[in-house]
């Protein structure tokens, strides 16, 4: 019996010993994330704002009213 306490301690001892390590890994590597996506934020905001803009132009200058009036403008008069 003891000897089979003694097993079961050392291999548990064996799988949980580095697992404060591993902790450790993942949240540097969680805080790191954090810190990219933190700068990252600005730039995408930005670049959010920019194409919304550039949607909002390319939709009033592609507008079939707009264009049909410039369109009819130049046709020359038929009489």
């Amino acid at each position: 019996m003891a000897k089979s306490l003694e097993m079961v301690e050392k291999q548990t001892h064996e799988v949980l010993y580095p697992a404060p390590k591993a902790i450790l890994q993942g949240q540097q590597a969680t805080r790191r994330s954090r810190i990219g996506y933190q700068q990252m934020e600005p730039k995408l905001l930005r670049a959010y704002q920019f194409l919304s803009l550039l949607n909002r132009l390319l939709l009033t200058q592609s507008q079939p009213t707009k264009l049909w009036g410039v369109v009819r403008r130049n046709r020359p008069r038929s009489y």
